[in-house]
C-alpha cells in the first residue's frame, strides 16, 4: 500500500478529508434476503509498523486493549478519554525482510524496517543455525501475543518483501527502478524462508497460523527506489506469482505445514485481483491458493468500482475471500463506511481488515501516537465509526443479501437476532426495512449511532416498539439524520 497525504480540516473529534459528499437517495426500502453462503469470521488489522513502534512502550497494553480488547483510556489534548475497544479478532503479522544489512532509501523511518528472521545472508537453510535469529522483531511479535490474549483467534502471516539479501537491490524498498526485485536465484530460498517462519511460529509461539501470503500489491509499479518508495515492497508480475505458488506450497508441505493455506494475492484493487486470478487459472495453479485476498484501493484512493467487485466474486466462484487491507485519510469515517458496505455487499468476504489502526500523524489511523514514546496525540471519529461495525457484526453471524448497498444485514442464527447496519449520507431520510424473508421479528428495536462530525459517538437510542401490523408484515421504518452510521438490533427468526 502506497500513501500520500490529503488536505485535512478539523471537525469535532476528528480530521475530515476534503471529499465530496456521497449523494443520498430519497426515502427508500432496504430488503433482506436469507443467504447462508457468507458466515462472518471477523474484523482485523495488520500489525507491522504501529506494532513495531508502540508495543514495547508503556502504552503497549493500552493500544492492545483498544484495538483487540474491550477498550482503554488515553490522554491527549489535555483530556482523558476512555475509548471503546474495536474487539478485532484477526491479526495480520508482517514477516519482515529487513534488519541488519538492509539498505534503506528515501528516508524510510525505522519503524517501517521490519526485521527478518534470516539475517545471515546466503547462510544455511537450517533454521537452527546461527544465520537465523528467532529473537528478531520482538515488538510486533509481542503485540501478536497481546492480541491473542485479548481474544484474537485468526492469524495470517504476510510478506511485503523477501529478505533484503535475496533482492537485486539489496533493499526491501524494492528495485532500483521499476520491475521485479526478487533475484530469480532465490525463489526457493524465499519460499523456504516463509515456510520455516510459519513452522517455527506454530511450534514455539503459542499461535496457530491460518494462512500465509507471499505478496503485497505485487502487480503495482511503485515498489522501486527511483519512484521514492519508503517502505517494504516487491513487484511480482502475475506470471511470476504463478511460478512461485507451487514452490511455496511444496516448501510448506515439506516443513510439515500442509494445513496452512496459501493466500493470494493481496493486489491493490479487486480489478487487478481478478486479472491475476485469471492468470493463475491459465497457469493451472489456482488449486494452490487456499484463500483469495484483495485490497480495496484504487492506486492511492478508495476503490469505487462495484462492477469490479462483482467481477472478482464471479471469477472466484464460491471460494473464500478476505479483504486484507484498506486505509484512508478521512478521519470522519465516511469513506471507511462506503468501502466496507460495498465490499461486504458486492464481494461477500468472510474477513475485512484495516491497515494501521495507530498512525504517527495522519488520519490513516484511528488514533495518532508519538512513535518515540507511544503517547496518544489524537483520536479520530473514525475509531467510533469502525466500532459500529466491529462491535455489532460479530464472528459467526451470517451476512444476508441486501437490496441496498448502504445496508448490511447480519443474522445471529444461534441467538435469533438480526443486526441491521445502515450508512446515511447527505440528507436526513426514512429507510423502510422489508424483513418478510424472515419467519418473524421481535416487537421492538434499539439503535447505536455515530455521526461523522463527532456529535454522536456510539450513542444509544430506543428501544422503539413496533405496531402489531409491522410485526405481522415484518416491515418497519427508521429515520436517520444526515451523515451517520447506525446499527439497529431486533429479535428475528429465520
Amino acid at each position: 500500500m502506497k500513501r500520500r497525504v490529503w488536505k485535512l480540516c478539523l471537525i469535532g473529534t476528528g480530521a475530515l478529508a476534503v471529499l465530496l459528499p456521497r449523494p443520498a437517495a430519497a426515502d427508500y426500502t432496504a430488503t433482506a434476503t436469507q443467504a447462508w453462503d457468507c458466515q462472518w469470521k471477523g474484523w482485523g488489522c495488520s500489525l507491522a509498523w504501529w506494532a513495531n513502534a508502540v508495543t514495547l512502550t508503556s502504552y503497549g497494553d493500552t493500544y492492545a486493549g483498544i484495538v483487540f480488547g474491550s477498550g482503554g483510556t488515553v490522554t491527549y489534548n489535555n483530556q482523558s478519554v476512555t475509548l471503546p475497544g474495536l474487539e478485532l479478532n484477526v491479526m495480520r503479522y508482517n514477516v519482515g525482510g529487513g534488519g541488519p544489512g538492509n539498505t534503506l532509501y528515501n528516508g524510510t523511518p525505522w519503524y517501517k524496517d521490519i526485521q527478518g528472521y534470516w539475517p545471515g545472508a546466503w547462510s544455511s537453510w537450517d533454521p537452527t543455525t546461527s544465520g537465523w535469529n528467532w529473537y528478531a522483531d520482538s515488538a510486533q511479535r509481542n503485540m501478536m501475543w497481546k492480541a491473542r490474549d485479548r481474544g484474537a483467534n485468526i492469524l495470517q502471516f504476510f510478506s511485503d518483501s523477501p529478505m533484503w539479501w535475496m533482492t537485486n537491490s539489496q533493499s526491501t524498498n524494492g528495485a532500483q527502478t521499476r520491475g521485479e526485485n526478487l533475484n530469480s536465484t532465490y525463489y526457493n530460498w524465499f519460499c523456504n524462508y516463509l515456510a520455516q517462519v510459519v513452522k517455527y511460529a506454530n511450534a514455539n509461539w503459542g499461535v496457530s497460523i491460518d494462512s500465509v501470503e507471499a505478496f503485497n500489491e505485487p502487480s503495482a509499479y511503485w515498489w522501486d527506489i527511483a519512484d521514492g518508495n519508503s517502505q517494504e515492497g516487491c513487484t511480482f508480475t502475475a506470471g511470476s506469482q504463478a511460478s512461485l505458488l507451487p514452490t511455496l506450497r511444496s516448501a510448506l508441505n515439506g516443513a510439515g505445514q500442509s494445513g496452512v493455506r496459501i493466500a493470494a494475492s493481496d493486489e491493490n484493487d479487486p480489478g487487478t485481483a481478478t486479472s491475476t486470478w485469471n492468470t493463475f487459472g491459465t497457469a493451472g495453479v489456482q488449486g494452490d491458493v487456499g484463500l483469495v485476498t484483495t485490497h480495496s484501493y484504487s492506486g492511492q484512493q478508495p476503490y469505487r468500482d462495484n462492477t469490479g467487485r462483482q467481477k472478482l466474486r464471479t471469477a472466484i466462484g464460491s471460494r473464500e475471500l478476505w479483504v486484507t487491507e484498506y486505509g484512508d485519510n478521512d478521519g470522519s469515517g465516511q469513506a471507511l463506511c462506503t468501502t466496507i458496505t460495498e465490499d461486504v455487499n458486492y464481494e461477500r468476504p468472510t474477513v475485512w481488515c484495516y491497515w494501521q489502526p495507530v498512525e504517527a500523524s495522519t488520519a490513516w489511523g484511528f488514533l495518532n501516537a508519538d512513535y518515540s514514546t507511544g503517547a496518544t496525540t489524537w483520536v479520530y471519529t473514525k475509531h467510533y465509526v469502525f466500532a459500529n461495525f466491529t462491535n455489532y457484526i460479530r464472528p459467526g453471524m451470517y451476512i444476508f443479501k441486501s437490496s441496498d448497498t448502504n445496508t448490511i444485514f447480519a443474522y445471529d442464527n444461534s441467538a435469533g437476532k438480526l443486526v441491521i447496519l445502515t450508512v446515511n449520507y447527505g440528507t436526513a431520510q426514512n429507510v423502510t426495512y422489508d424483513l418478510s424473508a424472515l419467519s418473524s421479528i421481535g416487537s421492538s428495536y434499539d439503535m447505536i449511532q455515530t455521526k461523522f462530525d463527532g456529535s454522536a459517538l456510539l450513542a444509544h437510542y430506543g428501544p422503539w416498539n413496533l405496531s402489531s401490523s409491522q410485526i405481522a408484515q415484518r416491515k418497519f421504518t427508521a429515520w436517520y439524520p444526515a451523515n451517520c452510521v447506525s446499527v439497529l438490533r431486533i429479535n428475528a427468526t429465520q
